[in-house]
C-alpha cells in the first residue's frame, strides 16, 4: 500500500454508490436496492468511507459515473434529489480519466468484461489503486500484477490492520 503514496483510488461503480447513499444517512443503505442487493451495510459504508479518506484524490472513468447515475433513478422521493447533490459535489471533486470507446472495444478484455471494467483494467494501468467488489475484475487485475483490493477482502478488517 506504500506505493500509492495516499494519492489515487479508483472505486467502482457499485463502493461509488455505497458511499453516497451513506454519506445521506447510512440507515438508507439497507431500504435503497442500489446498495442493499450488494449486502452493504453501515459497517461496510463506516469502513469505506474511511479507506477512501486516506486518499488525495478519487479516480473514476466516464463509464463509471454513468453506471452511478443510471442506478440513481433507483432512488425515489426527497432521496433522488439529494442523491445528485452529492452524485454532483463528488464529480467536482474526482479526476476524470477516458479513453474513446473504440479504443477500449479493441482490447482484449473487452467482449469479456464490457466497456466499463474494460475501462477500469486500462486505467489501472497508471498505477491507480482499485477498489471494487467485481471477483472476476479484482482476479483479473491480480493477475495482470495491476493494484487492486477486492473490498469484500478487506470488509470488517479493523481500520488499525490497513497498512499503508
Amino acid at each position: 500500500m506504500n506505493k500509492f503514496h495516499r494519492k489515487y483510488l479508483l472505486l467502482d461503480t457499485n463502493l461509488l454508490l455505497l458511499l453516497l447513499v451513506g454519506s445521506l444517512d447510512p440507515s438508507l443503505i439497507q431500504k435503497e436496492k442500489v446498495t442493499a442487493n450488494q449486502g452493504f451495510d453501515e459497517t461496510d459504508f463506516n469502513q469505506l468511507r474511511d479507506f477512501v479518506s486516506q486518499f488525495q484524490k478519487l479516480v473514476a472513468t466516464p463509464h463509471i459515473l454513468t453506471e452511478v447515475s443510471n442506478h440513481a433513478d433507483k432512488i425515489k422521493n426527497a432521496n433522488h434529489v439529494k442523491f445528485f447533490q452529492r452524485f454532483i459535489s463528488l464529480i467536482e471533486k474526482t479526476d476524470e480519466h477516458s479513453e474513446p470507446s473504440k479504443i477500449l472495444a479493441k482490447i482484449d478484455t473487452f467482449e469479456r468484461f464490457g466497456l466499463t471494467d474494460t475501462a477500469i483494467s486500462h486505467l489501472a494501468k497508471q498505477n491507480f489503486l482499485v477498489l471494487t467488489v467485481d471477483f472476476p475484475l479484482a482476479g483479473y487485475l491480480q493477475k495482470k500484477g495491476l493494484n487492486v483490493i477486492n473490498f469484500n477482502n478487506v470488509r470488517r478488517i479493523p481500520q488499525t490492520n490497513w497498512r499503508f
